[in-house]
């Protein structure tokens, strides 16, 4: 079956250069703060559907949802100190679903 939805890819830009410079501790806890700011950010029905080191899957059914969450993300993400910054791709549009 086809259904449309938004996806967001995003990720920290600088990420493996710092894991490498400042080690996997840094690197865990660096992950950890940005979920914390992935969940804050999420709008309406959008979610988390992966995560794969640094780089999170975020859907949504509607595209203007998953908009608002990619700019609470960029935005919280900006507020912190410390923080890498992020880099993302949205899309919308048809998908196959299966199981």
């Amino acid at each position: 079956m086809e259904i449309n939805i938004a996806i967001l890819m995003a990720d920290l830009s600088g990420y493996t250069a710092m894991t490498e410079i400042h080690g996997a501790e840094s690197a865990a806890a660096m992950v950890d703060r940005y979920l914390t700011l992935v969940n804050k950010s999420l709008v309406g029905d959008s979610h988390l559907h992966e995560r794969i080191g640094d780089q999170v899957v975020i859907i949504s059914s509607h595209a203007e949802q998953l908009a608002y969450t990619a700019t609470f993300l960029f935005e919280f993400a900006h507020e912190q100190e410390d923080f890498l910054p992020l880099h993302a791709a949205l899309h919308y549009g048809p998908v196959v679903k299966k199981g």
